[in-house]
């Protein structure tokens, strides 16, 4: 999967993409009416991290226990921006920060998950393999939505891609 990702864009498209189609199926279930739909995007060159934040559909928590799982979607039906399921597998191994915030049904779910791509790349056996652990959830536009989902990547560690967000194209 992460060999699948090779371009400077993943991390964004990804983060994107998953907002777009959050924020749509929203729309389909009639929850949110045309015009609604927010994305919000945060990139903090100093803290190496982009963050997108929707107020689309959420996940409950079932859906935050099986989001990283490999060729493993929540999406059906007619899809426009891709539904393998491999995308949030690339966000919490390709990187190694992810947190993520979900409010579903008046409940937050928020988890943090570290050294997924150390974890990958260790042939020594020593990085165990990560785990979601609860966190605290996430600030800023994530606090004044009624339903939807933030994403947090941070850009640290060996491998990954774009290494940092100062990069000269960036």
């Amino acid at each position: 999967i992460l060999r699948s990702y090779t371009g400077y864009y993943d991390l964004f498209s990804e983060l994107l993409q998953n907002a777009l189609d959050a924020v749509e199926k929203r729309m389909t279930e009639g929850t949110l009416q045309a015009g609604e739909g927010r994305i919000w995007v945060t990139i903090d060159l100093q803290k190496h991290a982009v963050q997108v934040t929707d107020n689309g559909c959420a996940m409950d928590l079932q859906q935050m226990r099986q989001f990283l799982r490999p060729n493993f979607s929540f999406k059906s039906g007619l899809v426009s921006r891709g539904s393998k399921g491999v995308g949030a597998t690339y966000l919490g191994y390709g990187f190694n920060s992810l947190q993520i915030s979900s409010r579903f049904d008046t409940k937050t779910y928020s988890g943090l998950i570290e050294n997924g791509r150390a974890w990958v790349d260790d042939s020594t056996g020593t990085v165990s393999r990560p785990r979601i652990v609860p966190s605290e959830p996430h600030d800023g536009p994530f606090e004044t939505i009624d339903r939807g989902t933030s994403i947090t990547i941070r850009l640290k560690g060996d491998n990954i891609r774009p290494r940092d967000l100062a990069w000269y194209q960036a």
